[in-house]
C-alpha cells in the first residue's frame, strides 16, 4: 500500500509578475536574432575578448549553460568583451553604469528542502521525510561595455584583457586535435574523411568529415568537427530528443562551449532552414532553450571528461 503524505508544500501567495520573465526576455531576444538570420551562438571572436566568459569582479570564469547564455547575448548585442559582473559588484569597483544599459541573465541553481510527515501504515507510525530538489534562479549581470569609461574600467581591462590567447600560442590547433583524438578513442567513435558533407551517423557511431582543404581555415574545420562530436555524445549519454531540430540546438551550443574551452573561433552559419526550425521550437515552448542548455553542458563535459554510462 502506498504511503500517504499528510503535509504538503504550502502554496505561494505571490502574485505573478507583470510582463515577461527574465527567461522569456532571453528567449525573445534569441528568437529575434534568429528571425534576422543571425545564429547567436556562432561568432568569430577576437583574442582581445579575453581568456573566456569571466566575472570581472571576482576573476572567476562562468561555466556550463551560463557560458552559452552570456556568449550569445554578447554576440547579439555586439559587446567587445566577454567580461560580466553584477551591478553591485561593479559599483564596488567604482564603475558607473551607462544610462539605458540592459542586463544579461545567468542561471543560478539553488537547492530546496522540504520536510514532510508521512504515515507508514505498515508500522502505524508517522515518519519524517525530507524531499530535496533543485530549482533555478535568474540573476542579472552586465557586460563591461555597459559601464562608462574611467580609470577604474581601464584597470579592469588592463588586468583581464592583457591575459589572452595570441595566435599560435601553445599551439591551440594541436590542443584541439589532441582533445578530439582522446574523445574518439575513449568512446570508440569511427571517423571517415571525404565527400561533401559533415555528419554523424548514429547507427554506425561514425563521424564523417569533409577534407580540411575544403574549409576556409583550420578553426572553421575544427569547429565543425566539434559540432559533429557533440552529436556523437548522444550515444554515451543516452540522449534521445524528440526532434532533429532540438538535437541541432544541442550540437550548436555544445560546440560553442568546446570552442570557448579550446580557444578557437566558431564562425559558420547553418542553413536557414535550421534557423526557421529553431524559431518554431522556441516559440512553441520557450522553456526548451533551457532544457537544451542543460543537454549541451552535459555533452561538452562528457566530451572533455567522460562519465559513467547511464
Amino acid at each position: 500500500m502506498p504511503t500517504t503524505t499528510t503535509r504538503k508544500r504550502a502554496k505561494t501567495s505571490k502574485a505573478k509578475a507583470k510582463g515577461p520573465t527574465p527567461e522569456e526576455k532571453i528567449v525573445q531576444e534569441v528568437i529575434q536574432s534568429l528571425a534576422n538570420g543571425v545564429n547567436p551562438w556562432r561568432c568569430k571572436w577576437q583574442t582581445d575578448r579575453g581568456l573566456g566568459v569571466q566575472n570581472f569582479a571576482t576573476d572567476q570564469f562562468y561555466s556550463g549553460g551560463n557560458v552559452i547564455l552570456l556568449s550569445f547575448l554578447a554576440n547579439i548585442r555586439g559587446y567587445k568583451t566577454d567580461l560580466f559582473a553584477g551591478f553591485k559588484q561593479a559599483q564596488e569597483l567604482g564603475l558607473k553604469i551607462k544610462k539605458g544599459s540592459k542586463a544579461c541573465y545567468i542561471i543560478r541553481p539553488q537547492v530546496n528542502k522540504l520536510k514532510e510527515d508521512i504515515y507508514d501504515p505498515l508500522n502505524k507510525v508517522m515518519i519524517e521525510k525530507e524531499n530535496v530538489w533543485t530549482s533555478f534562479k535568474t540573476v542579472p549581470v552586465f557586460n563591461l561595455d555597459c559601464f562608462e569609461d574611467s580609470k577604474e574600467k581601464e584597470k579592469v581591462e588592463e588586468k583581464l584583457l592583457s591575459k589572452k590567447i595570441e595566435p599560435g600560442e601553445n599551439n591551440k590547433i594541436a590542443k584541439v586535435e589532441k582533445a578530439i583524438k582522446s574523445y574518439i578513442k575513449r568512446e570508440n567513435v569511427k571517423v571517415e574523411f571525404g565527400g561533401d558533407r559533415c555528419f554523424y551517423a548514429p547507427g554506425k557511431h561514425l563521424i564523417n568529415m569533409v577534407e580540411l582543404s575544403r574549409f576556409s581555415d583550420s578553426e572553421e574545420y575544427y569547429a565543425t568537427y566539434l559540432h559533429e562530436a557533440i552529436h556523437s555524445t548522444k550515444k554515451g549519454l543516452n540522449r534521445d530528443l524528440e526532434s532533429y531540430g532540438l538535437e541541432e540546438l544541442v550540437a550548436e551550443m555544445g560546440a560553442l562551449l568546446l570552442c570557448k574551452e579550446l580557444h578557437i573561433s566558431c564562425d559558420y552559419l547553418n542553413h536557414v532552414s535550421y534557423l526557421d526550425s529553431w524559431i518554431k521550437n522556441l516559440k512553441e515552448n520557450p522553456k526548451v532553450l533551457f532544457k537544451m542548455l542543460s543537454h549541451a553542458s552535459k555533452a561538452s563535459k562528457f566530451f572533455i571528461e567522460g562519465e559513467s554510462k547511464k
